[in-house]
């Protein structure tokens, strides 16, 4: 896929090669029109202060060519000392000038346990894919804002609250929050491929809708309804121990649930997992801790049965 962003908003997009686009069999998207037949014959009006090439490959002479075409290339600074060594490591470079050209080339990085503080700098990083800055002191995450192609982001331990710095990261795969203290969830609404999350260990009260969320680790938190699950029809592993949850209606229309731990809520009726056809043989099911009646002659009784005698694996008090 090649992209080319403009004043930070994705404005052309082509899913084939070069020489396909020339054909006009795949004609290349620019602000939602379509421009069949396109050629270098054509030319469109502005300027790009961002070009970005995702899973392409790119040599240093290529990046350079790139920035001398308009981009200049200029020295980055990192306040924090711990930050820059973590870059001159990742970059092989002990002394001298980092330059931002430099930094597109970091694709992974591990910042835990480094004694870092402050990120400034970092936000030149922009073809970053893989972050992890686990058990941190940072006061301020707002940097990785401008890290816009990241796919997978682990920010467990870092006394977080508010999470809007990744409003604009739309793509997202995996995110692991866990351990903090976030509690609105909105930056990350109708997030289009993010599809594993953690948030075990914070506040949140109100889920919201991840139509391609297949595992969501949820444990510890205050959620009382599961309903902006419902488009996360590919849902697979649900963990919702320790919350608030009553109904669990919306897991009828799921039919991959491999995992659910709905432990320590406040479920009174399985009917809805009973009622869905895709829980079935060594699917895994705990339920301890509700306020199930689990007499021999009770309803809820009846459904685990049920359940069992298709394979499911339930655990019960």
């Amino acid at each position: 896929r090649k992209t080319i962003w403009i004043d930070g908003s994705l404005d052309a997009s082509e899913y084939y090669s070069v020489q396909d686009i020339r054909t006009g069999d795949h004609p290349l998207t620019i602000g939602g029109n379509a421009y069949n037949n396109w050629s270098f014959g054509y030319s469109f009006p502005g300027v790009i202060d961002d070009l970005r090439i995702y899973e392409g490959v790119l040599s240093e002479d290529d990046i350079r060519g790139l920035f001398a075409q308009g981009v200049p290339e200029k020295p980055v600074s990192f306040p924090d000392a711990d930050l820059e060594g973590a870059i001159r490591k990742a970059l092989h470079r002990p002394t001298g000038p980092i330059l931002n050209i430099d930094l597109l080339g970091i694709r992974q990085l591990d910042l835990s346990g480094l004694g870092i503080k402050d990120l400034t700098g970092i936000e030149h990083c922009y073809d970053m894919k893989v972050l992890t800055i686990n058990n941190a002191q940072i006061a301020d995450f707002t940097p990785l804002s401008a890290m816009r192609g990241l796919h997978w982001l682990y920010l467990e331990n870092d006394d977080i609250s508010d999470i809007s710095f990744l409003a604009h990261t739309r793509t997202l795969r995996i995110l692991d929050l866990a351990g903090n203290h976030v509690s609105d969830l909105s930056p990350i609404e109708g997030c289009p491929l993010l599809w594993k999350v953690f948030l075990t260990n914070n506040n949140v009260h109100s889920l919201v809708p991840l139509p391609y969320g297949r595992e969501f680790f949820l444990a510890g938190n205050a959620i009382t309804s599961l309903a902006p699950l419902a488009d996360s029809t590919h849902l697979r592993v649900l963990d919702i121990n320790g919350n608030n949850v009553s109904d669990i209606s919306v897991l009828s229309k799921s039919p991959w649930l491999k995992y659910l731990n709905l432990s320590n809520n406040k479920i009174s009726d399985l009917k809805p997992l009973v009622d869905n056809p895709g829980v079935e043989k060594n699917d895994v099911l705990d339920v301890r801790g509700n306020p199930l009646d689990l007499s021999s002659d009770s309803m809820v009784t009846e459904q685990i049965e049920e359940l069992r005698s298709r394979g499911v694996q339930v655990t019960t008090d």
